[in-house]
Parts: structure tokens; sequence; C-alpha cells
């Protein structure tokens, strides 16, 4: 009983440090738990069992809003006092749940919990409950497992679409456009069909086992062998010009495939995705190549919504130097979406495109170690000139940061003049989507939007 106490303190620790991040980054939280919680906080229940002191830095709070706001929008966010979170408080939480992630009595508690659900619990309502639920089922009308709505997630867009759509795609492309130059090599143009005869292949040659662009068991665990995947025929310039957006042809292909996987979910009506696109931010431009991609070829759809990935590639691009530090990739993927959120007119099609985009994510391969702990002592991203990559933690902070100005800055000008508080800038009201995020403090999470 004292471990089973023990556990259950510790979750409901998280619990309040997950509410707490999901607020202050303004997206809905449960309800039922938020009640839940707000009952056990009017209790003294000895949470402090994970409490740490907060050590002195001596780095200002001043020095970390420098960095977390960006630099150019400093003085008007601080104008309109938009919240983001402290680097202190935000460590000591971190340290918290990494001390809760390896609590014998948490692991042995969640495992039990995870094993029971799926087993005498389920079990246990479908034995008691099935007749009645077939019986419920019947009494609805319009509505059985083919027509409720479902929805795919986490689905790259380069993958949305499945082989055969893809193989008769690729034939049909070299049947009508086989002279149309769709990459230069050396500075000089290839047709579609000059890339094919420098492979020796032809459209009848190609099939779906030549593809091979199917997850099979030797890509579990193998991030490498799972990129892999994503070239048709293991051919790297096919991927760039079939299932790119930023390419010599300008994305012409893969905007025609993806308006198809638009239709086909169209047409079946209840089914909805959120297809996932990549922003590096290598150049402080790419936002407006891919909202430009987005809107001229029309890639939109009621059924899907875009979700943003930015891969964890850093160490990279530095290496290549492509960038000179941290704080120019954070700059390269922020700056652009605090401008156009003040002024639409400056990043039109980016403006639109923000309407559909519904989150961020943070990829890399989980499996690679890390050699940094973060904590107050890491420098921060202007002094970031290692070679070696920053920690997941460290992507974190700095990305839901910015994030969560981002999206008080985003409420703010959506926000009616007369309803403002305080307004002093001269900034027009936006019909644009409310970009929301939340930080799964827990093991292996990810800022999602």
């Amino acid at each position: 009983f004292t471990d089973l106490l023990d556990a259950a303190k510790c979750v409901v620790k998280a619990l309040f440090i997950r509410q707490k991040y999901m607020g202050l980054s303004l997206q809905s939280f449960c309800m039922t738990t938020a009640r839940y919680l707000q009952e056990l906080s009017e209790r003294p229940l000895d949470l402090d069992i994970y409490e740490e002191e907060i050590p002195e830095t001596s780095v200002s709070a001043g020095e970390h809003k420098h960095i977390d706001i960006i630099r150019e929008l400093e003085t008007f966010t601080q104008k309109l006092d938009l919240p983001y979170p402290d680097l202190q408080e935000y460590i000591a939480d971190m340290n918290v749940m990494m001390a809760l992630i390896i609590n014998g009595p948490v692991l042995d508690s969640t495992k039990n919990n995870i094993l029971l659900l799926p087993t005498s619990a389920v079990s246990m309502h479908i034995l008691l409950n099935e007749m009645k639920e077939l019986a419920a089922q019947k009494k609805v009308p319009h509505r059985d497992f083919y027509n409720i709505r479902k929805v795919d997630t986490h689905i790259h867009a380069s993958s949305c679409m499945n082989q055969k759509h893809l193989l008769r795609f690729i034939k049909r492309a070299m049947k009508k456009y086989p002279k149309e130059i769709v990459h230069v090599e050396r500075d000089k143009g290839q047709t579609l069909i000059e890339v094919f005869e420098s492979m020796n292949l032809t459209a009848f040659d190609l099939s779906v086992d030549t593809l091979d662009m199917h997850a099979d068991r030797n890509t579990f665990h193998r991030f490498d062998k799972f990129n892999a995947k994503y070239n048709p025929i293991g051919e790297s310039i096919l991927r760039e010009i079939f299932i790119k957006t930023d390419n010599y042809i300008e994305g012409k292909y893969f905007g025609h495939i993806i308006k198809e996987v638009m239709a086909d979910l169209e047409e079946s009506k209840y089914q909805n995705v959120e297809l996932r696109l990549s922003i590096y931010g290598r150049s402080r431009d790419e936002w407006d190549k891919l909202a430009l991609w987005a809107v001229k070829h029309r890639v939109y759809s009621k059924n899907v919504r875009w979700l943003v990935q930015v891969p964890r590639l850093f160490d990279v691009y530095h290496t290549k130097k492509q960038l000179y530090n941290f704080q120019e990739m954070l700059e390269n993927v922020f700056m652009p979406l605090f401008e156009v959120t003040i002024n639409p007119s400056s990043h039109p099609e980016l403006h639109l495109f923000l309407q559909h985009v519904v989150g961020f994510d943070s990829v890399d391969d989980e499996s690679k170690p890390e050699q940094h702990i973060f904590n107050l002592d890491s420098p921060l991203p202007a002094n970031w000139t290692e070679e070696d990559n920053p920690p997941y933690s460290y992507y974190l902070y700095y990305m839901y940061a910015n994030m969560t100005v981002l999206n008080h800055l985003r409420r703010y000008v959506t926000t009616p003049q007369s309803k403002r508080s305080c307004c002093r800038t001269n900034m027009a009201s936006q019909n644009v989507l409310l970009v929301n995020c939340a930080l799964n403090v827990l093991c292996g999470g990810s800022a999602v939007i």
C-alpha cells in the first residue's frame, strides 16, 4: 500500500506539471482530469517529495527572455507582456520528471496498469456488456464503423499515398511528361525519360516490389533504414523529383499526388488525416517556399490539416557551415512566424498556409546517445557553437518557449481591438487559426500543437 500511495503521488505531481505547461501555452486540458486535480489541490497531499531547490544562476532572466522571444521582437513582446516558461522552473520540473521516470513504485504500478487494461479489464467489460453495446449501436441511425469520422495521425506527406498509388502516378507521369526537364545535373537539364534511362529502367519495368518503399521488420529501431525507404527504387533523385516540395519543378508532381490523395479522402467523406511537412531551420526563406508550394498547388482540403516537423539536425548543418549557432536555427524557424503574425502582408502565402497548420513536432533518431545534459550551466542558443547536437530537452525548451510566446501573440492579434485591455500597436485583426502548443513532459514526449 505504501508503494501504491507513493506512485499515486508521483502521477499526481506529473499531472500538475503537465497541466501547468499546457495552460501556459493555451492548450485546453482534459476537463475531467482538471476537475480531479482541482479537488486534490485543495487538500494537502505532500506533493513536495521530489521538489528540488532551484540554485542561483549567473544568467539573468532578462537574458533568457532575450533569447526566447527572439531579439528583433523583444521590445514589441515586452510591451505586450507575453508569458513564456522560466528556464529555472523548467529545468527543476524536468529533473522532477526524470526522478519519477526511474522511480520503482511508479514503474511497477504503471506497468501493471498497462498489462491489466488490455487483458482483465477489457475482457471483463466485453463479457458483461457486449450485447448491450451491440443493441445500442443498432439504435443509432446512419452510423457504423465505416461512416464514423476517423483521423490518421503521424503520417508524413511524402508517405501518405500507398505504394500502388505512387507506382501508378510515376507511370502516368512518364507517359504524360516524358520530355519535361525535371532535374539538373552538372548544369545540364535531364528530362524524366532520361532520368529513368540513366537507371536502365522503363515504365514497364516498374512494380511495387521494385519501388521497395514498404516498411518491414528491418526498419524497426533502425532510423537510417526507415528513412531510406522514402527513396523510390532506392534512388534519392526520384525522391527529389516526386515527393519533394523544393526541387527544379517546384514540387509539381508532389503537389499533384497530394491532391489525388485529398480527392480520395473527400470521396470517402469520413476519413481525415494530419499530414506532416518539414521545416529544417537552415535558412529564413524555408517557410515562404513551403507556403508558396502549398498555395500554388492548392493543397487544401477540409479533410486534411498540416503539421510541421522540425528535425533535430543542428549538428549536421553546423558541420556543413550552414548554421553558425543554435540561435540562428531558432530565428530561421520562428522569425517568419512572428513577422506574419504581426503583419500578414509581409508573407501573404504563409498567412494563408498557417490557417491549416495545427501543430509542430520535433523528430530525430531517438536511439542516438546525447553527450550533453541540459541544466542552468548549458550555453545559451547564441553561444551554442559546439559540434555536438543539443540534447532533446534543450531543443524542446527553446522551441516550446518560442511557440508559447507565438500562441499568445496570435491570440492578441486575433482578439477584437475593443476587447483588448492594452493596445499599444496598430495591428489589424486577422482571421487566423490560434496555434496551441503543449509540452509532453513525460519520457519520450514531443512538443506538439
